[in-house]
């Protein structure tokens, strides 16, 4: 209970919201959750659109976590929006087949005296991220900075999507 920010139901800009604060401790971390009901073996867009303190980073301070069984996913990526607001979203494959239940929550952390204010989380069904062909590069040999520099801009050129370096690359040293 002592590291607990503070959360409450409040209105911003004639909005309600849900407004999470740290109290000034920079060490709070507190966490909202909810079960929820859905059919596995489809995919799920989750998004979240809020406004935040000035200094806080969503990937320190505020994580979104979605849990299935033993799996773990949730919103990585971030943007700014028009109104000043914050927009994060992701498409999460479920596997399996029939209906499943799956964890959301909200982690509150390392806030201080900043705030943020929650106005949309969501989870709704949506169409499966296309499959597509990988390109993938590699290169055996000493490692090598320079070789290895070299390697990288002609897979960049190439349009590589990932590109593997020899074992042991650190440098000029093994």
């Amino acid at each position: 209970e002592n590291l607990a920010p503070k959360f409450e139901l409040t209105e911003q800009s004639g909005k309600r919201c849900l407004m999470a604060s740290g109290e000034g401790n920079e060490h709070c971390l507190g966490i909202l959750s909810t079960t929820i009901h859905l059919e596995l073996g489809k995919t799920y867009y989750f998004r979240v659109i809020f406004h935040m303190s000035e200094g806080l980073n969503p990937h320190r301070n505020l994580l979104f976590h979605f849990f299935l069984e033993n799996e773990l996913n949730g919103i990585f990526e971030f943007r700014r929006v028009p109104n000043g607001c914050v927009e994060g979203s992701a498409r999460i494959f479920l596997p399996g087949d029939g209906d499943g239940e799956a964890e959301i929550r909200i982690v509150f952390r390392h806030a201080g005296s900043k705030k943020v204010w929650i106005r949309s989380i969501s989870l709704t069904e949506c169409p499966p991220v296309p499959s597509r062909w990988v390109r993938v590069g590699c290169m055996r040999g000493k490692p090598d900075l320079d070789r290895c520099a070299a390697a990288l801009d002609l897979a960049g050129e190439a349009g590589c999507d990932l590109f593997l370096l020899p074992e042991y690359m650190r440098g000029k040293y093994y």
